[in-house]
């Protein structure tokens, strides 16, 4: 089977065993969707804090902050360590800023998923009819 792009709408109904006057009859329909499954994307498994913790120490400026940290104490010969702290202080409390905003945008889109029931106008044996779409 060529590239979807390079057929025809009657090659691709052909291809797919259907046509665009009846669709697919509802046993057809449900046996794809006992077969492929539903057309949903996969939830994504959530990652543990630690590693999302670890993911924010990857950003370019967190780096060198954590670099001038590790200078400044070394640099006083680890007796002037209260810059150092500051500066850890700093990293820290930005990562978990981050960490919060980034649950808080994970609920939000969670909610806004709860809140809609997307509709499709499909075509079975010849009829219109309307299913409630899985998110």
């Amino acid at each position: 089977m060529d590239a979807w792009f390079h057929q025809t709408p009657d090659e691709i109904l052909a291809a797919l065993s259907t046509s665009k006057d009846r669709g697919l009859s509802p046993e057809e329909a449900n046996s794809r969707l006992e077969k492929y499954g539903a057309n949903a994307l996969q939830a994504q498994q959530k990652e543990s804090f630690l590693k999302r913790f670890l993911a924010q120490m990857k950003d370019p400026m967190i780096i060198v902050l954590l670099v001038a940290a590790v200078l400044s104490l070394v640099s006083s010969g680890f007796h002037e360590w209260i810059d150092s702290a500051i500066i850890l202080l700093i990293v820290i409390v930005n990562a978990m800023i981050s960490l919060s905003q980034e649950d808080n945008a994970e609920k939000a889109l969670a909610a806004l998923r709860k809140m809609s029931a997307p509709l499709a106008k499909v075509l079975r044996g010849g009829e219109f009819t309307r299913l409630v779409l899985q998110l």
